[in-house]
């Protein structure tokens, strides 16, 4: 399954409200789609979905384009589609970093062997091990009230893990979570298991007892290795920032 052409189209996708983050406010998520094309016309699709440019990761839609369409396509041409992990190492060692660019090619090639077998690709990842996954929805809003009132209406659609945006809004020194330290018990009602969980707060510099105010219970934090993000438990969290509280980030 010879590979005869690789392209990247970008495309700014407006998002239904502004999400206020720490560092800008969005109107739209930066996308690039990568279509692998065979010799025989089957296509399979990947993505790359950047957030303001390089400033949320390293990269952005533009640099996700101009690495793959300079630096990955050329000698993609021509291989074989089907030998995903020898391209992948062959990728890692022609283009260092860069792993949204990666990401997109490789999903593409998942993409492209799915339908060249006709069978879903996590038949070729092991199977599926679960019929659903629970999502997440960020409360980045332009005030408290606002996130309360949008939480809840996410709620009675069946959302129950939430992330604050806690850097977004100002914050009292004495306690970094001021504005948002009832929010979990403005939203949630009913049965302890039913109700709604601040998962994260996205940034790691909140004190233990601000985030037990608030319901937190994981704190995500910005890191330098491919993934991005981190999950920490919340004690290695609090560890982490006593030693390094300049490395910590919120968006």
């Amino acid at each position: 399954m010879k590979i005869a052409d690789v392209r990247v189209t970008l495309a700014d996708i407006p998002v239904k409200r502004p999400h206020k983050m720490s560092f800008t406010t969005l109107e739209a998520v930066n996308f690039a789609f990568v279509r692998v094309e065979t010799a025989d016309g089957l296509t399979g699709w990947g993505e790359a979905a950047c957030l303001g440019g390089p400033t949320w990761s390293e990269e952005s839609s533009e640099s996700v384009s101009v690495t793959i369409e300079r630096y990955i396509a050329p000698w993609l041409v021509g291989r074989d589609a089907t030998r995903i992990e020898t391209l992948n190492r062959e990728m890692a060692r022609r283009v260092q970093g860069n792993p949204f660019a990666r990401a997109a090619v490789e999903m593409a090639l998942w993409d492209l062997n799915g339908k060249a077998l006709g069978v879903p690709v996590h038949r070729l990842l092991g199977g599926r091990v679960r019929e659903s996954v629970p999502l997440s929805w960020s409360l980045a809003v332009e005030s408290s009230d606002a996130e309360v009132a949008e939480a809840r209406a996410k709620v009675a659609l069946g959302h129950r893990i939430f992330k604050i945006k806690t850097a977004a809004h100002p914050r009292r020194r004495s306690d970094p979570m001021s504005p948002f330290a009832s929010t979990p018990t403005r939203v949630g009602t009913g049965p302890a298991r039913s109700r709604p969980s601040a998962r994260s707060s996205h940034t790691a510099w909140i004190s233990s007892s601000s985030r037990s105010r608030a319901g937190i219970g994981t704190v995500s934090r910005r890191s330098r290795a491919p993934c991005g993000y981190r999950s920490w438990p919340m004690s290695l969290a609090a560890r982490s920032t006593t030693r390094s509280p300049s490395r910590a980030s919120a968006a």
